[in-house]
């Protein structure tokens, strides 16, 4: 698949022709984005589609005045009516205050493991191939199992960043998802679920493992039922304890949230807000990791940050504007929810690490009585602000004298994420047990006495 765009576009025409028209300032921000996309629902290929868009992403002040525009581009009129738009809406923006400058030095770090030549050149065919070998992995495992669907997305992405007081930067990325289901059935029960693998290369083994995985959980969630309400020890395998991190932690260490009282980390810079046990770490130049990348979406180099260290707060992430507000540098941590969005700080890969690391199965061993918790839906609905945690168990196991007795689902775990992860850690698994929710990856964690609501 080609990455260049069909259109011949100019970045610093565009700047120039934005100034032209009254903006004191212009960003340009253009994605190039190609996905082949394979979808089976059930047994059998539904869609294979590719689609191929040009992006942009437009960033004008005048003066204190900002407006952000995105449109999808068909015709180079495209960009100019976007530009005119765009210096309009700044003209007519109230001002903002806060407001310093855009990012005055653009720059990219020196990383690999953000592309992969393999994803590129793969045909439709092969991509064919690998779902349907998965559907019949699923259909083979044991005939209580059958497919609820798979897909495979590839894309190919290549952003360029450019503004009025820096050289444009260019990279190009790539961006695979594979998602499987898997539905178990006897006796009149029914167990279902499902695992999705988020990565930037093609890896056909861990494709494999997603699919048994789903196939084996979906047939143990065949017996899984509630237990009574209680306090027990809880063990959250990685996936879940990532996506709990994710939407009650993450957003509280971006300086926006903190600028704007929103984050219960305010003010707590230097000081204990976890257990000395853990270290968190923003890391986008690890290779291979889905929010790996050489600079963010202002162009901003990216840097390796510890945002938590044996407990301790050292950092909050940034992007340019909030640091600005600080006199101090952006973190290289911008992030654009979409092309007509104003870029906000947001985590890259959130790695954590533990001391004393133990194995999963000697947590589960060392476990008198306990839950460990394998899926949850619902965690998206815990609260960053107060650091209250909810999350509904869809997959768990109930453990007695440290074996697995039963399967658990239907209950809810509620607990403040400081309290659990500051007070109440019992044991932080291995490094290598890590697992991962989109770009958050944590090992396996043991937490006494934690709320569940059952029936």
């Amino acid at each position: 698949m080609e990455t260049q765009s069909k259109i011949d576009i100019d970045i610093y025409d565009i700047i120039k022709k934005a100034q032209a028209l009254g903006a004191t300032e212009a960003e340009v921000y253009l994605c190039n984005a190609k996905r082949l996309s394979i979808e089976a629902i059930k047994d059998r290929i539904e869609e294979a589609a590719y689609t191929h868009t040009l992006g942009l992403g437009l960033r004008v002040t005048v003066g204190k005045r900002v407006a952000c525009l995105g449109i999808s581009i068909s015709k180079l009129k495209d960009i100019e009516n976007a530009l005119e738009r765009a210096v309009k809406i700044a003209k007519a923006s109230p001002e903002d205050k806060s407001w310093v400058s855009l990012p005055r030095k653009l720059d990219k770090s020196n990383i690999y493991g953000v592309y992969d030549n393999k994803a590129e050149k793969i045909s439709v065919n092969e991509l064919i191939g690998i779902v349907m070998d998965n559907i019949d992995k699923l259909k083979t495992f044991d005939k209580r199992v059958t497919p609820v669907g798979a897909s495979l997305t590839i894309s190919i992405i290549e952003h360029s960043i450019g503004n009025s007081h820096s050289e444009t930067v260019r990279r190009i990325e790539t961006s695979i998802t594979y998602a499987v289901g898997a539905k178990a059935q006897e006796g009149g029960k029914e167990g279902i679920y499902h695992e999705t693998v988020y990565s930037k290369r093609l890896d056909i083994r861990e494709y494999e493992k997603a699919t048994l995985k789903s196939a084996k959980r979906a047939l143990e969630n065949l017996n899984a039922k509630p237990i009574e309400t209680c306090k027990n020890d809880v063990i959250l395998e990685g996936k879940v304890l990532a996506a709990i991190l994710s939407s009650a932690l993450a957003p509280a260490i971006t300086a926006d949230n903190v600028q704007q009282k929103r984050s219960p980390l305010r003010g707590k810079l230097n000081r204990q807000i976890l257990s000395e046990q853990l270290t968190l770490i923003d890391d986008p130049t690890h290779p291979w990791l889905y929010g790996t990348k050489e600079f963010d979406d202002e162009g901003v180099a990216t840097k390796r940050n510890t945002i938590v260290s044996n407990g301790v707060l050292r950092n909050y992430i940034y992007d340019t504007y909030t640091a600005l507000k600080e006199g101090r540098d952006s973190t290289g941590n911008a992030y654009r929810p979409s092309l007509s969005s104003m870029p906000k700080p947001w985590i890259h890969n959130l790695l954590v690490q533990g001391k004393n690391e133990v194995k999963l199965e000697d947590m589960i061993r060392d476990t008198k009585h306990g839950l460990v918790i394998s899926s949850t839906i619902g965690y998206w609905l815990s609260n960053p602000v107060s650091g209250y945690v909810n999350a509904t168990v869809v997959h768990g196991y109930l453990v007695k004298e440290g074996e697995i007795i039963d399967y658990v689902k239907g209950v809810i775990i509620s607990d403040n994420i400081y309290n659990m992860l500051k007070e109440k850690i019992e044991a932080i698994g291995k490094s290598e047990e890590r697992e991962y929710y989109l770009n958050v990856y944590a090992p396996p964690i043991k937490i006494k006495e934690v709320t569940i609501a059952g029936k």
